[in-house]
C-alpha cells in the first residue's frame, strides 16, 4: 500500500472553542481580586508568567502558561466560591498546552519529537479530567489513537486524519495479494507459517515509523480476536 504524504496535522485549537478568558487584571500575586495560593509562585518563577482566569464548561479556573509560541503550556488550579485552591489541579507534568475546549471535552495539543499529540479529555464536574484518548500524528496519513480507562492505557487504533479528532474515524485494511504471510513482529524474524488471503478484511492498530509494517486486528471465522503484523504492499484501506 502506498502511503501518501499529507501536511502535518495542526492543532485541534484550530478547530476548536478556546477557553473563554475571564479576567484581564492579573498578576503574578493576585487575579480577578483573588491571592494566588503560595504554590504558584514556583511555576511563575518556571515561566508560567502569563495570568489569567477561564472558564471551561461553566466550571472557573486559574491559568498560569507560558509564552512558547508552539507548546503554550499551563499549569491550571480550580476556584471555588471566588477562593483559588491551594495545589494544582492540571498541567503539572508539562503536557497541558495549547488548551481548547468542545461541549464537555478539553483539548491539549502539543508538539514532542517532531509529531503533534493531542489529549482529549472529557470534564467531570468536581472530580479530575478523564484523558478519554490521545491521537499521534507526524507527517502521515494515519493517526494512530490511544484509549485510556481510569487513566491506565487499554488499547490502541488507526484512524483517520484530520483536524477534526470527532470526525475520525476507525481505519480497516483489506489484503489484495493472493497470500499476505503474518509476523509476530514487523520484520522478518517474526515471519509465520499461518497467512490471510485476498479478500480478507482487518483492522488497523498499529503501524512503523517507516510504514512499511502494520498491526492488523483479524477476527478468524470461529469469533476469535487476533493481533498480527503483515506487509503494508499486501493490502488497502477499505
Amino acid at each position: 500500500m502506498l502511503l501518501k504524504k499529507i501536511i502535518m496535522l495542526t492543532t485541534l485549537s484550530l478547530i476548536s472553542i478556546s477557553a473563554n478568558s475571564y479576567a484581564t487584571d492579573c498578576t503574578a500575586k493576585i487575579c480577578d481580586g483573588m491571592k494566588l495560593p503560595a504554590s504558584s509562585q514556583k511555576y511563575v518563577k518556571k515561566g508560567y508568567s502569563d495570568v489569567e482566569v477561564k472558564i471551561l464548561n461553566d466550571n472557573k479556573y486559574l491559568f498560569l502558561s507560558s509564552e512558547n509560541d508552539v507548546n503554550k503550556c499551563s499549569v491550571i488550579f480550580e476556584i471555588n466560591n471566588n477562593e483559588i485552591d491551594g495545589s494544582p489541579f492540571a498541567g503539572e507534568d508539562g503536557k497541558l498546552c495549547n488548551v481548547s475546549s468542545v461541549n464537555d471535552h478539553v483539548i491539549s495539543s502539543y508538539r514532542d519529537q517532531g509529531a503533534w499529540i493531542n489529549d482529549v479529555y472529557k470534564i467531570v464536574s468536581g472530580k479530575n479530567w478523564d484523558l478519554l484518548f490521545s491521537d499521534f500524528c507526524a507527517d502521515c496519513q494515519q493517526v494512530k489513537r490511544v484509549y485510556y480507562a481510569n487513566g491506565i492505557r487499554s488499547h490502541q487504533e488507526l484512524v483517520s486524519e484530520g483536524h477534526d479528532y470527532s470526525k475520525r474515524k476507525p481505519l480497516n485494511g483489506i489484503v489484495l495479494v493472493q497470500k499476505s504471510s503474518l509476523y509476530s513482529q514487523p520484520d522478518e524474524q517474526g515471519k509465520l507459517k499461518a497467512y490471510l488471503v485476498k479478500g480478507d478484511g482487518f483492522k488497523l492498530s498499529d503501524m512503523t515509523d517507516d510504514g512499511s509494517f502494520y498491526q492488523i486486528e483479524y477476527t478468524t471465522s470461529s469469533g476469535k480476536k487476533m493481533s498480527y503484523w503483515i506487509k503494508s504492499d499486501d493490502f488497502e484501506l477499505k
